[in-house]
Formats: C-alpha cells, sequence, structure tokens
C-alpha cells in the first residue's frame, strides 16, 4: 500500500483508522527494538542496512512489523511492506517495489529511481528458500543506500547472510523473545483480564503474546472465575501447535518431537538412545530447525510454551506412545544414576524431576524450569557471613547461633547454590548426625530430638550413617518453591543414594504441612515425635530408613511415581524391610545355613526380608547363602573352610560326625572350623546388609 492511499484511508471516519487505533493500543512492549529502528531512521549512516528480526512463532513478529511500519510512517519514511515472498513471482516483487516507488510497473528488470530513504519490510521470510539468494544478492542490492530493510521470520539469518563479507557487516539479527512479566501484565490488563488471574496465566504462558491473547480470549468466553489452563484448552492449543509445528512427516520425527518435549535438553546420543533401530541422524537435524529449538551445551532445547503447548496436545490425546516413552526414560535415567560419577549425578536428578513436573506430588514443589540454570557447590568460609545472616532473617537468633556452632563444627556439611549469574542465592547443611556428642546436643536441639527417636524406632548399626538436613533456603524466598529447593533435593537426594552405609535420611523443615504431600509420594514418612523448637521457630520432621527401602526398590517407587497420572491411584507399597541388629542377623544366617535344604523353613528366615534377601523367596536366598560359601574359595588357607561348609550344609553328608569322618578331621577341629567358616558367610553377608552399593554389584 502506497503512503498516499494509507493516509487517504486513514482519515477520520475510515474504519482502517479506528483499527490502527486499536492495534496501537493492544501493542505491548519491543522497547529495544523500537529503540534501534528509531536509531536506523534516524542516524545519517546507520551500522546496519538490514535489521533481521526471527523468533517462533506466535511471538509478535507481524505486530512489530507494523509497528515499524506506523514509526516509519511518523517519521515521513517511503514504505513498502512484503508479505510471503515465496507465493510472488520476481516480477510481483519488483512490481511491487516499483508500484511502493510511485513508477509505473513496467516489466523491467531493474528498480525504477527511489526516494534516498526507502524502508523495505519483509514478513515471513522463512518460506523464502532458493530464492532467498536472489533477494540477498540480486535485488536489495539495487535499493538506494539509505534504505532500511527490516527482515521477519522464523529462522535465524541463513549463514550467507553472516559469512558474506558485505552484507555480514550492514546486517544486524534480534531473536524476539517473550514479554517480561511487566509487559506480559500490561497486555492482560489491556485485554481486560483481572488481576487476580495474571500470576496463572503468565505461569501457563510463559509471557508468549500470542499464547498471553489466547488465554485472554479463553477466559473472556468462560467467565472471569474460570481458571486456564493449556491442558483444558483444546482450541488455544490447537491454534499455538499451527504456530510451532506445520508438519510432522512420519512416526519416527513424532516420537522425536515427544522425546523434545519430555527432556529438559535432548542430546543426539539419547535420541539415538532411546530409537536406536533408525537412522536418528535426519530426526536430530529435523528437530534443530524447528523454528523453536535451540541448541545448548546439554543439547536441543524446545521453547517453554513450545514444549507446553506439545506436551498438553500430547496429553489430551492420551497417545499410548507417550506413557511408553515416559517409562523407557525414566527406567533409563534410573540406570545411568546408579551407573554414572558423581559429578554428573545432580544433571541426571534434575532430568528425572524435570520429567515428573506435572504429577501432582512433584509440581507444586519445584521450579522445573530452573533445574538445569543453578549450580551447588561447597560452601566456603567467604561464605559464612551471608549463610548467618539468611539464617538470622528467617529463624532468628537462636537459630543462628546453632548455624554458626556447625560452620565451625561441620563445615563440609554446607553447600550454597548459584545462579546463572555466579550470584550465591541460598544455601543448605547436611548435619553427619552419627558423627555428634553431648556438646552438639547441647547446643542444637534438633541432634538430641532426632537421635533420641532414631533409638526409639531402629538404632543405626555399627558403622552406618544417620544425616540431617537442618538448614535450607533461599536468601529471600526461604523454604518456598524456588531454585533453592531444586537444589536442596538434587544435592540432598545424591549423597543419600550414593552413601555407602546409609542408615537414616531425615529432612526439617519450618513448614511440614506444605511438604506432606511431596514426602509421602517418596516415602519419607512423617515424624512428630522427631520435631523441635528452636526459639519461636518449630520445626518439622521426615525420615526415611534407607535399611527398610534400599535404594534400588526406592527407586522403583519412584519411577512409578513419575509414571502416574495425575487420576491414577497411587502405585501399591511394597513391604517395608527388616532392619536387623547384627546379633540378629548371625543367627538368622545360622539358622539359614541350617535350614538350606529345607525350603519351607527357609520361607520363615528373617534373612528373606532384609536387604541382603530383598524378598527373595527360598531358592534365590538358597543361591545367596551358597555365593556366600563359595566366597572362600580359591584361598589356600579358606578352602578347607568352603569344605566343611559345603558337606555340612550345602551337600549335606550325614551327621556332623560323620562329616568330620568323611574330611578326615578330629571332630574338634571341625567343630572350630564350621565356626570360623559360619562366620566369614556372615561377614560376607553383613557386608552387604549395611553396604546399598553391594545391591548395584550383584
Amino acid at each position: 500500500m502506497k503512503d498516499s492511499e494509507h493516509a487517504r484511508l486513514a482519515e477520520p471516519g475510515r474504519l482502517v483508522g479506528r483499527l490502527e487505533a486499536a492495534r496501537r493500543r493492544r501493542f505491548v512492549g519491543r522497547e529495544e527494538e523500537l529503540r534501534l529502528f528509531r536509531d536506523a531512521l534516524t542516524l545519517d549512516a546507520s551500522s546496519f542496512a538490514v535489521l533481521y528480526v526471527y523468533g517462533p512463532g506466535g511471538i509478535g513478529k507481524s505486530s512489530l512489523m507494523q509497528e515499524f511500519a506506523r514509526v516509519a510512517r511518523d517519521f515521513g519514511r517511503p514504505i513498502v511492506q512484503l508479505d510471503r515472498l515465496e507465493r510472488l513471482s520476481d516480477r510481483d516483487v519488483v512490481g511491487a517495489l516499483r508500484d511502493a516507488a510511485g513508477a509505473l510497473a513496467e516489466p523491467a528488470g531493474e528498480l525504477p529511481a527511489w526516494p534516498s530513504d526507502p524502508v523495505v519490510l519483509i514478513d515471513h521470510a522463512e518460506g523464502l528458500g532458493k530464492r532467498e539468494a536472489w533477494l540477498r544478492d540480486t535485488l536489495l542490492p539495487q535499493l538506494p543506500a539509505r534504505a532500511l530493510i527490516v527482515i521477519a521470520s522464523r529462522h535465524p539469518p541463513s549463514s550467507q547472510w553472516r559469512t558474506d563479507l558485505a552484507w555480514g557487516a550492514l546486517t544486524f539479527s534480534r531473536a524476539l523473545r517473550n514479554l517480561t512479566p511487566h509487559e506480559s501484565q500490561t497486555l492482560l490488563t489491556v485485554h481486560g483480564v483481572p488481576t487476580r488471574h495474571h500470576a496463572e496465566l503468565l505461569r501457563c504462558t510463559h509471557g508468549h503474546p500470542m499464547a498471553l491473547t489466547l488465554a485472554a480470549d479463553v477466559l473472556a468466553r468462560r467467565g472471569a472465575e474460570a481458571a486456564f489452563s493449556l491442558h483444558d484448552a483444546p482450541d488455544a492449543v490447537r491454534a499455538l501447535l499451527e504456530r510451532f509445528v506445520d508438519e510432522v512427516p512420519s512416526p519416527d520425527h513424532h516420537r522425536a518431537l515427544q522425546l523434545l518435549t519430555m527432556m529438559w535438553a535432548t542430546p543426539e546420543s539419547l535420541l539415538a538412545q532411546v530409537l536406536s533401530e533408525v537412522d536418528t541422524k535426519p530426526l536430530f537435524e529435523w528437530l534443530r530447525q524447528l523454528s523453536f529449538v535451540e541448541a545448548g551445551p546439554l543439547g536441543l532445547v524446545p521453547h517453554d510454551l513450545a514444549r507446553e503447548v506439545l506436551d498438553a496436545d500430547f496429553r489430551w490425546r492420551e497417545d499410548p506412545g507417550w506413557a511408553e516413552l515416559n517409562e523407557q526414560l525414566t527406567v533409563m535415567l534410573h540406570e545411568r544414576l546408579v551407573s554414572s560419577s558423581e559429578a554428573a549425578r545432580p544433571r541426571i536428578w534434575a532430568d528425572l524431576y524435570f520429567l515428573a513436573r506435572h504429577n501432582p506430588t512433584v509440581a507444586p514443589y519445584f521450579d522445573s524450569y530452573t533445574l538445569h540454570t543453578c549450580v551447588a557447590e561447597p560452601a566456603r568460609p567467604e561464605h559464612d557471613t551471608a549463610i548467618i545472616a539468611a539464617v538470622r532473617r528467617h529463624e532468628g537468633d537462636p537459630a543462628a547461633r546453632i548455624a554458626t556452632h556447625w560452620l565451625a563444627r561441620q563445615p563440609g556439611a554446607f553447600w550454597v547454590f548459584r545462579d546463572e549469574a555466579g550470584r550465591v542465592f541460598g544455601f543448605m547443611a547436611h548435619i553427619e548426625l552419627h558423627e555428634t556428642g553431648p556438646d552438639d546436643a547441647a547446643i542444637d536441639p534438633a541432634v538430641a530430638s532426632v537421635l533420641s527417636w532414631v533409638e526409639r524406632a531402629a538404632p543405626a548399626r555399627p558403622g552406618e550413617a544417620v544425616r540431617l538436613l537442618r538448614f535450607w533456603m533461599h536468601h529471600e524466598h526461604y523454604q518456598q518453591p524456588s531454585a533453592a529447593l531444586n537444589l536442596t533435593a538434587l544435592t540432598c537426594t545424591t549423597r543419600w543414594v550414593t552413601h555407602p552405609r546409609q542408615a537414616w535420611s531425615f529432612v526439617a523443615t519450618a513448614n511440614p504441612e506444605f511438604l506432606t504431600p511431596h514426602f509421602a509420594a517418596i516415602h519419607f514418612t512423617r515424624m512428630p515425635e522427631a520435631d523441635y523448637v528452636v526459639g519461636s521457630c518449630r520445626h518439622g520432621i521426615f525420615g526415611h530408613d534407607w535399611r527398610a527401602e534400599p535404594v534400588r526398590q526406592w527407586f522403583r517407587a519412584k519411577a512409578a511415581l513419575i509414571n502416574a497420572d495425575a487420576l491414577t491411584a497411587p502405585p501399591a507399597a511394597v513391604a517395608p524391610l527388616l532392619v536387623l541388629s547384627e546379633p540378629d542377623f548371625a543367627q538368622a544366617v545360622k539358622q539359614a545355613l541350617r535350614d538350606f535344604t529345607q525350603p519351607q523353613a527357609l520361607q520363615d528366615n528373617p534373612l528373606r526380608r532384609s536387604r541382603v534377601g530383598a524378598g527373595a523367596d527360598a531358592e534365590p536366598l538358597r543361591a545367596l547363602l551358597r555365593e556366600a560359601c563359595e566366597s572362600l574359595r580359591g584361598h589356600r588357607r579358606d578352602e578347607k573352610l568352603y569344605q566343611v561348609l559345603l558337606r555340612t550344609f550345602i551337600e549335606p553328608a550325614g551327621v556332623q560326625e560323620r562329616v568330620a569322618e568323611a574330611l578326615d578331621l578330629p571332630f574338634s577341629t571341625y567343630r572350630y572350623q564350621l565356626a570360623q567358616g559360619t562366620e566369614r558367610v556372615t561377614r560376607w553377608l553383613w557386608a552387604r546388609e549395611i553396604d546399598p552399593r553391594a545391591d548395584a554389584k550383584r
């Protein structure tokens, strides 16, 4: 449209004037992009000739182009707006430019004489394909030297724009991001959304302009009292999907898209592992070129809203492949957790929490989108002042004195949390209660309270650890859901499942009612008898006995939790294991050896409900006892002990006197070796009972 024609239509009384006024009222944000554009219009020699803006569908590129046109018009610059050039022939494009210049649309190959400072706005450039080269190399160079070209596309500039010695120096690219929280609230207000709905809409839409507009429309149709969720707004989801994904070529592409949606980041190696039966390189490249996907250090990461829209669509359709892939990823990540290095475990835990982000016992407690953006690291002496100040602010002076004590007594228990910019924003302290003494109990009521409960319930056995998450907080938000809660959970769980002899893990919190649903889901029991008071603050205690539910069994429970739908009943609880004292365990081993050839008697042996027996039936228990006996083989000095056990219990040769005779041993020597062999087998089994790492070796 020519400027003269636009001016005529925009006269008072014309509908186009009202439309433009409404468009201006509803345009929000993009101040930085508009500043760049105004500077380019006003400077005699702008640093760029091409402003290339890009972003995923619905991010507001076309609205911004309309605003650019208005600003250019206010500056008196001649304008031509071109859209979807792939639908036009070269002659049509040249004709449009000639028409905009006010010349006759003659069938000439070159452009007419233009004013010295035209503005050319080219929208939806993602469809240009091979015609981009014609635009860049043939058409645009004919424009006047002071021409300003703005190109809007879903995709960043191609490598030819960036690497060309001339265009690279004259092109400025700008990625359009979501609106800020303030801009989002302004947009919602303009659309008439009550303030009470702003927070929930920002959570759902992440500030995506089109999503905010659609959500406002949904609320307007449902009524101001309704709530909005992508998961129950299929029309809004469908509209957004059309913006994000044009076409999914095959079932393999569909599964790759599901994987991209589930994981925080998708490296090519993970895609190859999940879709091992196909060539995943083309699939990975297809994911990479999607307009809402960015390549990060951990792999491909989708735009936050695109992820939620795709997730809502997959769940709404109840795609069975979705649940299968979720379960496959859960099992894969847990297996990787067991075999990974300590440095890699926090990231794997973050992936697991992210996978469970929609579960109703997980979602309210974690900020899933900051799981990979912040880190925990051991505290250093220079952090002490900030730690004590945070405790004093949130829990008072008595608690600050206790924190000071633990910083001196167990400095290694403290971890600090850093954000992407390197700023410390929180901390946690994981106290080793099994290393405390009377002096510690006199200073901190938590020590006496928790250890007293342990002694009454199930005492720690020699060499076993008892840990208490004593302090944990965000410097500003205390124990509310935040990145600090994320890192507390990741750091604690990593330490819980890797400690060689963990007996009890406890968590203290100032708000036990809020956290009870989550802890109940992950099998941490509320223990009010162990609660303690410091100053005016009462702390509730949750605990888990790793001997009653070992790490692998706990993993299975968490995997079931991750895969449970919001409307699905929680998985059936597995009977807890027996926590036997060392004398009781030794007695159970002796009885099991005596009953080795009697399966029915073995069924009733306490070892079957211990960690080492892990609920095994008689036959697996027999195999374990045989393995324990055979551990003595191959050692010249111990071979005789093995032979005594073999002929007495495993392959009995009769009463003990006959066994001694068959082994050509004096009866007293035979009895001594039998006792020695039984003790060695008991020690071998006991080591597995109290060390969960032995589970991973089996």
